[in-house]
């Protein structure tokens, strides 16, 4: 994880990883009165093959976008 001024960025192998860490994150915030904001936060997948991942990434239930690199 790097942390920057207000942004996050997140790093992981294994899609569902990712999930888990989103919801710690949420669940962090919330413990401290911070929202995270679906709409702007984005996922990025780099390899070097190109896969389809069926995978939804959410935080609060709200879908997050997958953008190109």
């Amino acid at each position: 994880m790097l942390l920057f001024a207000e942004n996050i960025a997140l790093f992981t192998t294994d899609p569902h990883s990712l999930q888990t860490q989103l919801d710690c994150i949420n669940n962090y915030s919330k413990m401290w009165g911070l929202k995270n904001n679906a709409m702007k936060t984005k996922v990025c997948i780099f390899e070097k093959r190109k896969t389809r991942n069926n995978v939804v990434w959410t935080i609060n239930n709200n879908p997050l976008e997958v953008v190109r690199y």
